[in-house]
């Protein structure tokens, strides 16, 4: 048994060494920012979708989003272990971001008909509440949702009547310091949206704009500026009620605990207080539960203790 937990043990920990050795290494031999001119095309890559609600579920965008295919589909985006790990599958798209040139009227990336089918999966989508993930120049995550659900008061009805509407227009606002892509990010238009509803299909055309700023961060600290700007943009909810009931249980749980040793500790420290002046004899008559009685067995020295000495000592010898 030892031996198959030490073996296991052994494997564990060695599969943890061989990650934490992959994982510096990529980090070490990262790639450097791409360097860009004024009008060169900065890539934009189609990654993955997912419900907000839980972050470890994630499909392939273009596997689960009615879109256009981008024409150059096949060529997918360079992907190193890490990437895989975290289950990146990134396709690169039709968008073009031309290096600080602002593109301040909308701009068509593709026309695409929506059937009932397409229609029934962005209805889906949009009730999950699902979050879309670009990478922009290789490696800077952007992220956005692709619709909204609104739902109208209504006098004759409770819940009132909901609607669900297609976000068809995204913002690129992407930040550079000389030559490099420090950051970017997505937001929608709402003047730009249609609405969702079963019967005759809907063409929607799909369009982007572009703004360029000027900021003085060191291509160097790109990434750790454009994680900030990410978290900053994030919707945050605060659930109270969980938090609330998880810290009373800690509470509850920490006195619960504390009261149970100090009672168990109290008693002990008593009794044996009383036995102080008791032989040994009278100490092994003592009815200890059973972790006290294994440390009397384990620590009791055996009768005729300098023979079983010699026998061991010399008795293997002679065998």
């Amino acid at each position: 048994l030892f031996e198959n937990l030490s073996a296991t043990v052994g494997s564990v920990m060695a599969s943890w060494l061989f990650l934490a050795v992959l994982c510096s290494f990529e980090l070490n031999n990262a790639e450097p920012a791409p360097k860009y001119n004024a009008g060169d095309k900065v890539p934009v890559a189609f990654n993955t979708v997912g419900p907000y609600r839980n972050p470890n579920e994630k499909y392939a965008f273009l596997e689960r989003v009615p879109f256009c295919v981008p024409q150059n589909a096949a060529q997918k985006k360079k992907e190193k272990d890490g990437s895989v790990f975290m289950g990146d599958r990134a396709v690169l798209s039709d968008y073009i971001l031309p290096f600080n040139t602002n593109i301040h009227e909308p701009k068509t990336v593709c026309q695409y008909t929506l059937d009932q089918n397409a229609i029934k999966q962005y209805l889906e989508i949009i009730r999950e509440n699902y979050m879309f993930e670009f990478f922009v120049d290789h490696n800077l995550l952007v992220t956005g949702f692709l619709g909204k659900e609104e739902v109208t008061p209504s006098e004759s009805d409770d819940e009132g009547a909901t609607y669900y509407h297609l976000f068809t227009h995204w913002n690129f606002h992407c930040e550079f310091n000389a030559h490099y892509v420090i950051s970017c990010r997505i937001t929608t238009d709402l003047d730009k949206q249609i609405e969702l509803k079963y019967g005759e299909d809907i063409a929607v055309s799909f369009t982007y704009s572009v703004t360029w700023d000027e900021v003085s961060v060191s291509v160097h600290d790109r990434l750790m500026y454009h994680v900030r700007r990410l978290v900053r943009s994030q919707p945050l909810e605060v659930h109270w009620l969980s938090t609330l009931n998880s810290f009373i249980l800690v509470i509850l749980v920490t006195a619960f605990v504390t009261l149970v040793f100090t009672t168990i500790l109290r008693k002990d420290c008593a009794r044996y207080h009383e036995l102080v002046i008791m032989t040994r004899d009278d100490l092994e008559d003592v009815g200890d539960p059973g972790w006290k009685q294994l440390q009397r067995d384990v620590f009791r020295a055996p009768p005729n203790i300098l023979l079983f000495a010699a026998i061991i000592g010399t008795g293997t010898q002679l065998l």
